[in-house]
């Protein structure tokens, strides 16, 4: 990734990169947007959840692999971070430690990263409203 002055990272859960074809939006270009040029972080117990769900041939699994080619065309934008544990205990933690927004569209995860005084993006509608 090249060297520059990004504001606070967007960390990314499994329901806003699933949202991607629910809402019809670009997630990563969407939140540049509006919030201005950063970079995002996903833990790779995201990645894996969203790869197993990919495996279905269901909606969710459409929505799952067209999340991951979104993913890999912002690959340029996106830090993995190595991670292991529930998925909403890694977002939380990734965005403690990397001062980070999280980014979702799970109330129950929304109110926690609240609770933990975390920043929180949440995708409601085909918009993005900071909290």
């Amino acid at each position: 990734m090249k060297e520059k002055s990004f504001n606070r990272p967007f960390v990314l859960d499994t329901s806003s990169l699933l949202a991607i074809e629910e809402n019809k939006m670009d997630i990563f270009r969407e939140l540049i947007f509006n919030f201005g040029d950063r970079y995002f972080l996903i833990p790779t117990a995201v990645i894996n959840e969203i790869k197993n769900l990919a495996k279905n041939k269901g909606k969710r699994g459409v929505k799952a692999k067209i999340a991951l080619s979104l993913i890999e065309a912002n690959k340029e934008r996106v830090v993995f971070i190595s991670s292991f544990g529930k998925v909403d205990n890694v977002v939380l933690e990734v965005a403690k430690s990397n001062k980070g927004i999280v980014v979702t569209k799970d109330k129950a995860l929304k109110n926690r990263a609240l609770k933990s005084g975390l920043a929180v993006v949440v995708i409601s509608r085909k918009k993005l409203i900071l909290l």
